[in-house]
């Protein structure tokens, strides 16, 4: 961000956007958000698991999907403009779907028979959606038919960053830092943990 906006979530659960010293008040009853990386968007989850998008310019918010029951997980494009979501299926709940929302549609991207648990971080119009299972770290392509496997043994989730665009994932495992540049398998960096700053 570019240190003048931010968005806060506040004890009785209103969702506030802050840009140049202004307050404003997004919605209320709020469980969780994701705020774009340029600020421009915020994907919120509301108390009744209504997943939400909000755009700052226009100044609205439209309901993208009822959440009962099963979201997993949510992510929001750099740019505000795409929202990607995870969740079971409520008719078979064996089967875990990957959706895309942008331009006012909701479109199935994938259709996995054991949970992927994680979104990490969707590029702009979902080029590049990084995400994790126990075992792996994948990156699936808005065009393309199946996951490609970033890395496998002992990464850690907790230690991921995205660059500004999130076309490019940087992430610690045990054998050292890995870099996975638009979607391809990563690359060790270097064998040291690093972090960037």
């Amino acid at each position: 961000l570019d240190g003048k906006t931010a968005a806060a979530l506040t004890d009785d659960k209103t969702l506030l956007y802050i840009r140049n010293h202004t307050v404003t008040t997004i919605a209320t009853d709020v469980t969780s958000f994701e705020l774009s990386a340029t600020g421009d968007g915020i994907a919120f989850l509301s108390t009744d698991n209504i997943l939400c998008h909000y755009h700052i310019d226009q100044k609205y918010y439209e309901m993208i999907f009822d959440a009962n029951p099963g979201l997993t997980d949510y992510e929001i494009s750099p740019d505000g403009k795409t929202v990607v979501f995870y969740r079971v299926d409520a008719v078979n709940p064996t089967e875990y779907l990957l959706w895309v929302y942008q331009n006012k549609e909701s479109t199935l991207l994938a259709i996995y028979t054991q949970s992927v648990s994680n979104l990490i971080s969707v590029s702009n119009d979902a080029t590049y959606i990084y995400l994790h299972d126990e075992t792996m770290i994948y990156c699936r392509t808005s065009q393309g038919s199946a996951n490609i496997g970033l890395y496998t043994p002992g990464f850690d989730t907790l230690f991921t960053y995205a660059n500004s665009d999130h076309t490019q994932l940087l992430f610690h495992a045990t054998d050292g830092t890995f870099l996975s540049i638009n979607g391809q398998p990563a690359v060790c960096v270097s064998n040291e943990l690093l972090t960037p700053i």
